[in-house]
């Protein structure tokens, strides 16, 4: 069981120009903590980008606008890919971890799917009688960038925090056409409630991924680990592993709002108890940890004693 990020650390400015010093900072605590699984931390190059326009910066067809101190994508005409992959900026910064990390660390990608980046557009609304077609060309534009990054990093995640919602029809098509691009182990990140989507996660047919990253804290704890029960052999059937992410990333950004390392233990030992040690790929926060920059720490700190007191 693999101790590993999410994606996003808060941002970071250090004596080197950003975006490389958020990547040193964030490599070398994940390093001193202990983590398997490393990433760059999803700096969002010299803007600090978010999920949508850390990708959307790099194809034709879209603008970004900023409203007030946000950044927002529109769409403009027809989505393309990049003229030139190695100016890709999540391709640059992967390769700048590769580089400082060496060969022998396991190094994790994480591409914002199809779905989400369009369900995310300032004018979402505006478009919706082209969204067949567009989510089609988004998921074109994106297969460079995929490959790209599968040639540097050992695992490829797929981030898909839009697909409990099931926004549109199938929305596995989309990212499953970029996952079957990947020649490394590929994994998937869902937030939300898994009531509604985990029959299809756990479909050999659908979501064609080796691990399933799921948020199992908070509001939706009960239910998904209820979820995860009520089709249990389905999900064994299926050969993919889960991803746990179990510390509660939904807090306001107080220590004291901190899942301790005997909650961590205890709801990992449930999962265990569950589903078995086998089939638990990960241990992780819930999410990612942007906007926690005062308890980022302290999280990574617990997640990782609570990772050594299962493995002892």
């Amino acid at each position: 069981m693999f101790l590993s990020n999410v994606g996003s650390l808060p941002h970071f400015e250090g004596e080197k120009e950003y975006p490389y010093s958020h990547i040193d900072n964030w490599f070398k605590v994940q390093i001193e903590l202990g983590f398997d699984v490393i990433g760059t931390g999803e700096p969002g190059w010299r803007e600090k980008y978010s999920m949508i326009e850390r990708f959307t910066r790099d194809l034709g067809g879209f603008e970004i606008i900023r409203i007030g101190n946000q950044f927002k994508t529109r769409y403009m005409g027809k989505i393309t890919p990049p003229e030139n992959i190695d100016d890709v900026k999540e391709v640059i910064e992967n390769k700048y971890l590769r580089r400082i990390a060496g060969k022998k660390a396991v190094l994790k990608a994480t591409v914002t799917d199809p779905v989400s980046i369009v369900c995310g557009l300032d004018n979402f609304m505006k478009i919706t009688s082209e969204l067949t077609n567009i989510l089609w060309d988004v998921t074109d534009a994106l297969k460079p960038i995929v490959k790209a990054l599968d040639e540097v990093v050992d695992i490829v995640q797929f981030d898909c925090p839009i697909h409990s919602y099931n926004p549109t029809r199938d929305p596995w098509q989309y990212v499953d056409e970029l996952v079957n691009l990947v020649k490394g182990r590929r994994w998937l990140h869902m937030c939300g409630s898994l009531k509604r989507i985990f029959t299809h996660l756990v479909s050999k047919g659908k979501y064609k991924v080796d691990v399933l990253h799921c948020h199992l804290f908070g509001k939706e704890e009960e239910e998904n680990f209820k979820t995860i029960e009520d089709n249990l052999q389905e999900f064994i059937k299926s050969g993919k592993k889960i991803g746990a992410g179990v510390v509660n990333t939904a807090i306001q950004d107080l220590p004291q709002q901190v899942d301790s390392v005997k909650t961590i233990v205890e709801k990992m030992k449930h999962l265990e108890r569950l589903v078995g040690q086998d089939k638990i790929a990960a241990l992780s926060p819930g999410c990612g940890l942007t906007l926690l920059p005062k308890t980022t720490h302290l999280i990574l700190e617990r997640v990782a004693e609570a990772h050594k007191r299962i493995r002892a």
